[in-house]
């Protein structure tokens, strides 16, 4: 199956705008694709949410949330604190915060 990462949110006035966006093409992608959702916080903080797409569009961030980079060369990666392991097969690395 392919996987796809569906990036939204931001520290734009566009916030709400990108959310619902995100929730119409989750609902349209459905299950034809291993959706990896990627929201931005209004402050700029990047989080893997693992919840329901559905509640793309209110209170996203309060709940099924891990920190994540992109890193060039790496991919998506887990900021896990305390942890440093790479997920075989997964595509997503978690790497230990200093």
């Amino acid at each position: 199956m392919t996987r796809v990462a569906l990036i939204f949110g931001g520290v734009s006035t566009e916030h709400d705008i990108s959310c619902r966006s995100a929730d119409n093409v989750a609902s349209a992608l459905g299950d034809r694709c291993d959706l990896v959702l990627i929201g931005i916080t209004r402050e700029g903080r990047w989080f893997r949410y693992s919840g329901d797409p559905s509640e793309l569009t209110a209170g996203w961030e309060s709940h099924d949330c891990v920190p994540v980079a992109l890193v060039p060369g790496a991919g998506l990666v887990e900021l896990a604190q305390g942890a440093a392991r790479h997920k075989r097969g997964t595509g997503i690395s978690t790497y230990r915060r200093k």
